[in-house]
């Protein structure tokens, strides 16, 4: 019996632990996460020309960490074929957001990120 509620309680604690190292959206930092994903966040209004492939947004549950979100949304933009993430508005919704706070927006009580998957034009000068 003792040996049954030992192997339970394991697996109640390895499990989430186990989620938690194979989600790399867990793992690692905005910045770090955008480098081995081969994009960029920009937090400045890029000088060069480039095209808005798709806007994006990530939202999550009470517990979901803003760097969670954000590297939700640099998949996405991975797989929208961007260079770069952008906020969606620099300055963000208060004008006054600086860094990634600049992707952080409120709705209805609940914080979610938005962004802007971008291409840079080719033959713009970086």
């Amino acid at each position: 019996m003792r040996t049954a509620v030992s192997l339970t309680l394991l697996l109640v604690l390895a499990v989430p632990l186990a989620a938690c190292e194979s989600n790399p959206t867990l793992r690692y930092q905005p910045h770090e996460y955008a480098k081995l994903r081969d994009l960029e966040i920009i937090t400045v209004a890029p000088e060069r020309a480039y095209q808005v492939l798709a806007n994006i947004e990530a939202s999550g549950g009470r517990h979901t960490t803003v760097n969670t979100m954000i590297n939700s949304m640099i998949d996405k933009a991975g797989n929208a074929g961007a260079d770069a993430l952008i906020p969606l508005e620099f300055g963000g919704p208060t004008k006054s957001a600086k860094g990634l706070e600049q992707f952080v927006y409120t709705e209805n009580g609940r914080k979610m990120t938005k962004g802007r998957a971008i291409r840079w034009e080719r033959g713009a000068q970086p």
